[in-house]
């Protein structure tokens, strides 16, 4: 049993950090998504996998160990 979200992703024009100082922006949801899905786990690690990217694996004392692709620093 888990929880699963999603979100729109988002195009921005200009103005990413302005708005943060109240200042405006030209944003705009495109037809892509973002999926999260979040399972309890025995071992109680972060585990991550993403299918868009070919990247999986955990995290462990602060660094992600990878299990499948290839992650880069």
């Amino acid at each position: 049993m888990g929880v699963t979200a999603s979100a729109p992703a988002k195009v921005i024009l200009f103005g990413e950090h302005f708005v943060v100082y109240g200042e405006p922006a030209i944003v705009m949801a495109i037809d892509k998504r973002a999926y999260a899905k979040v399972e309890l786990r025995q071992d109680k690690r972060l585990y991550l996998h993403s299918v868009n990217l070919n990247l999986a694996g955990y995290f462990e004392n602060g660094y992600f160990q990878v299990e499948q692709g290839d992650a880069k620093e």
